[in-house]
């Protein structure tokens, strides 16, 4: 589900109405399959009904000289549709200043809008030895990942398979679906780049499945200044067969994270080949 229609009752902050509800509609619901699709609902109407959407509310004034408005300050009026996460920031408010608004969530379909897709990344890989295929979802939290695979099979299985005999490969698929979750997640706030890098490459190298977040906020030691020039240097960096163009660098705060560890394992042995 995501919030679709947005009644902003007051808004004293500097955000305009229209950047505030479009913050709003992106951010991730979580999914009640109980309702009904907007367009299937028997109330026809454009406001729909008890049955098409759910409700939510948010209202604060901000006493402090700044106050930042989280969606743990939305309120839902039914508890299984309520933001993915607490902490996803909406707006900043100054001492004074007040936010009251109604928001509405309704399902809906990710070919008509991206903030109603449920993975943020879906790959596949074919094992030869096996002869099988490994898929890859990451939800975005509004459905569990091992639902987004059986009913993505299931509508496969109902517009392409007719036969018995490829009802029996579904079910199979089925009874072989499992979730794949970290075994230990590294927050890197205020961590040293390089021990944090380190640490986390000797896990993955004993099998560990390691997920880093808040990369953006980790520390690399030295001053401001020689940082920046050594980055810029390596971007200066030229190659004789194209003197034009330099080797990629990553510059997105996650990709220079998962570049630093992958420096740190044996790249031309088998043990590290898994880890891309």
């Amino acid at each position: 589900m995501a919030i679709e229609d947005v009644m902003i009752l007051e808004n004293s902050s500097v955000m305009y109405d229209e950047i505030l509800a479009h913050r709003l509609g992106l951010i991730p619901i979580t999914t009640d399959q109980s309702y009904n699709l907007p367009e299937e609902c028997t109330c026809k109407s454009e406001l729909g009904c008890e049955k098409c959407r759910a409700s939510l509310s948010l209202e604060v004034e901000a006493s402090d000289p700044v106050e930042v408005v989280y969606t743990s300050n939305l309120k839902p009026e039914n508890p299984e549709v309520k933001p993915v996460s607490d902490k996803v920031p909406i707006v900043k408010l100054a001492q004074g200043q007040r936010i009251k608004l109604e928001a509405y969530a309704r399902l809906g379909r990710g070919r008509d809008h991206a903030k109603w897709q449920p993975a943020s990344a879906c790959t596949y890989s074919y094992d030869p030895k096996a002869k099988t295929f490994n898929f890859f979802v990451e939800s975005t939290g509004t459905l569990p990942p091992e639902k987004l695979v059986l009913d993505a099979a299931r509508l496969i299985s109902a517009k392409t398979l007719d036969s018995r005999k490829d009802s029996e490969e579904f079910l199979k698929v089925k009874k072989t679906v499992a979730v794949a979750q970290p075994e230990e997640i590294v927050d890197a706030s205020n961590l040293i780049l390089g021990r944090m890098a380190s640490y986390v490459a000797k896990k993955a190298l004993d099998g560990k499945s390691m997920v880093v977040i808040n990369a953006e906020r980790a520390v690399i030691s030295g001053t401001k200044e020689r940082v920046v020039a050594r980055a810029k240097l390596k971007l200066k960096t030229r190659t004789l067969g194209n003197l034009e163009k330099s080797p990629t660098h990553p510059r997105k705060p996650d990709g220079y994270v998962r570049r630093v560890i992958r420096g740190m394992l044996p790249w031309k042995t088998r043990r590290q080949r898994r880890f891309p």
